[in-house]
């Protein structure tokens, strides 16, 4: 991946938390907005483009979680 600056990295971050904000009122309504506060504390893009992916395909909001817990539970067992 070619380098990228923070701002860069923040603005990308920022962008896709609302585009996955719109896709889970517009799939889940209220329900699906209560996952935000977890999504926002995600600072890495690739996993939060891997969730707005996986938004059309989930069939719960629960489901929708399960990407972002086993995408932090394979970051972590490859750095140790």
């Amino acid at each position: 991946m070619p380098f990228m600056t923070i701002f860069e990295r923040v603005g990308l971050e920022k962008g896709l938390l609302q585009g996955i904000e719109v896709c889970l009122k517009l799939k889940f309504g209220a329900e699906g907005l209560e996952l935000m506060p977890e999504l926002r504390e995600i600072q890495d893009h690739e996993l939060l483009g891997a969730v707005l992916d996986a938004i059309p395909a989930a069939a719960s909001p629960e489901e929708l979680r399960r990407v972002w817990k086993r995408g932090r539970r394979s970051k972590k067992r490859g750095r140790a």
